[in-house]
């Protein structure tokens, strides 16, 4: 019961009025103030009509204060100076109309409301302190010697039972109170964890996407360096034309939203020359007919390649459309004007600009002028004419200043190698992880060269390991039973090596590993993938050997 009570207590202690609800307990105040100007008004008239000039004199008063509680609440949004002037005011004349009986004793009956509204729009420890001080006024006036100085202004009966009435009236008002009290703080509670809660966990999701966004980042610019590694001319050149384009795009006023996907497409927009053999993506002499068409095809290439990249759904139209011209002269679609994306018009102009812009092996960056008569030439015909325009002001205004250097520093990669199977898997790369891939000699040649190239393009390493399974007795060796042969040395190998590795059969009796380990380890993965085939199969009918190619 105690514990009850102290609990109670501290909850009364504890202000409802807090925030949203201390605002519309301020303006409710400021209402009650208006009103009690208004009736009082017209009671101050009335009394001053019959003749009452004292008690006009105390409505005046009341008219007083609820001006006073309006001024202090609607102009200095500050209820204190208002709910004190009401209870004093209350205080003070309530027991002038006690003592004197005003209106044959009717005018005590508001001394049943007003501490009520005390409780309700004060708060419920004013109001109960109000009620009683009228309880203890009422007592000491009907229950003492003070009884005989106002038994002519009150019946026996009303003297006798109105305390008692009041009493009851009290503990009824302020259980009422009380309760709505605590129920209110409860509420207030609740939602204070609710929206801490909701708040804890928006902060963990915001945390969490912007861990995501930053990944995707690290493994978009991770795949746009090997892009431009497998070009040895264009070093650095996905990285400047997406920062071009974004300086483009924010000069234009598009919102955050468009101008962070623009960064990711751009960055992209070459991704398509994965599959541009070396030979002719490196040639140094002029290219033929044929193999300019190669290079044409990386466009196509890249729109395929990120057509299910469905996180960044421009990205597919500025990898297909960023070599399209305004006049419809482009390639791959010949697309025309606004047919155009509008991503992919923004990347032709930073694309072309930062191609004349930038060191190239056979030549020095071109001139600015030369570089400002070539995009005016393409002015309406290569190039958007208003996004260009734009370009051009930023040009010449020196606002397109970041690296241009072509040459880039090695430097560790980014994410961790194994994480680069992720990267492969979600462009489309097509390769499985710990799965067999059957090639023949020449794919196998090719595969090998393009993860080689990839590797070296971000700086990460790579081992390739050359498993040979030769026969004891060849004379005894049909088909069928070479084939299981392999297909068990494929057992073992999943069985050893964990499911970032990449392998795939390369010949008849060869498979190729791709191991991101150090070269320290290899033996002894090996030897574990030699120990799991013995428990496969009778390791006695082959000869096993392996072969590291760095």
């Amino acid at each position: 019961m105690k514990e009850s009570l102290e609990k109670t207590y501290h909850q009364l202690n504890q202000s409802i009025f807090i925030g949203d609800k201390l605002q519309s307990n301020i303006k409710a105040i400021s209402y009650v103030g208006l009103a009690i100007s208004f009736c009082t008004v017209i009671t101050t008239i009335m009394n001053l009509l019959q003749g009452s000039y004292l008690m006009a004199a105390t409505t005046a008063v009341f008219c007083g204060v609820g001006i006073l509680t309006y001024i202090s609440c609607h102009f200095y949004n500050n209820r204190t100076p208002a709910i004190y002037a009401i209870i004093l005011s209350c205080m003070v004349l309530m027991t002038y109309y006690a003592v004197t009986g005003e209106n044959e004793g009717f005018a005590i009956l508001w001394t049943m409301i007003v501490p009520s509204a005390v409780m309700f729009l004060g708060g419920v420890k004013l109001g109960i302190s109000l009620s009683l001080y009228y309880w203890c006024l009422f007592v000491v006036l009907f229950y003492t010697p003070f009884r005989s100085c106002v038994a002519g202004q009150y019946t026996e009966t009303f003297m006798n039972r109105y305390p008692v009435i009041y009493m009851c009236a009290i503990m009824i008002n302020s259980a009422a109170m009380i309760r709505y009290h605590i129920s209110v703080l409860n509420d207030m509670e609740y939602n204070e964890r609710l929206t801490n809660e909701v708040q804890r966990l928006t902060a963990i999701e915001v945390e969490r996407r912007q861990q995501m966004e930053r990944m995707s980042l690290q493994m978009i610019e991770t795949l746009a360096n090997a892009i431009d590694a497998k070009d040895k001319y264009t070093n650095g050149h996905s990285y400047r034309v997406s920062e071009y384009a974004v300086l483009l795009a924010k000069k234009l006023g598009w919102d955050e939203e468009r101008v962070k996907s623009l960064r990711y497409e751009a960055l992209l927009h070459d991704v398509g020359k994965i599959g541009v053999p070396d030979s002719v993506l490196n040639k140094n002499s002029k290219l033929s007919e044929t193999e300019l068409k190669v290079i044409q095809f990386h466009t196509f290439l890249g729109g395929e390649i990120l057509s299910e990249a469905n996180t960044i759904p421009g990205a597919r139209d500025v990898a297909q459309y960023h070599h399209e011209r305004v006049d419809g002269k482009g390639y791959p679609e010949g697309l025309k004007g606004k047919q155009i994306p509008e991503n992919a018009r923004i990347v032709c102009i930073a694309d072309s600009f930062d191609a004349m812009n930038s060191d190239r092996v056979y030549r020095k960056a071109l001139p600015k002028e030369v570089i400002l008569q070539e995009l005016k030439r393409g002015r309406g015909t290569q190039f958007d004419a208003a996004y260009l325009d734009v370009f051009l002001r930023m040009y010449e205004n020196g606002e397109l200043n970041i690296e241009t250097n072509s040459i880039v520093e090695e430097k560790e990669p980014s994410i961790a190698p194994e994480d680069i199977y992720k990267i492969v898997e979600q462009f489309d790369c097509n390769l499985d992880y710990t799965s067999e891939v059957e090639f023949d000699g020449e794919i196998a040649s090719q595969t090998y060269e393009f993860i080689q190239n990839f590797y070296h393009g971000i700086h990460a390493k790579c081992t390739f390991v050359i498993i040979k399974i030769q026969p004891n007795y060849p004379s005894n060796m049909d088909g069928d039973y070479y084939e299981k042969a392999i297909e068990i040395m494929g057992e073992a190998i999943k069985r050893t090596i964990s499911k970032n590795q990449v392998w795939m059969r390369c010949s008849k009796s060869q498979i190729m590993l791709l191991l991101t380990e150090d070269v320290e380890q290899i033996d002894r993965i090996v030897q574990n993938i030699y120990v799991n085939f013995y428990k496969l199969t009778d390791g006695t009918a082959f000869e096993l050997s392996y072969e590291v190619v760095l």
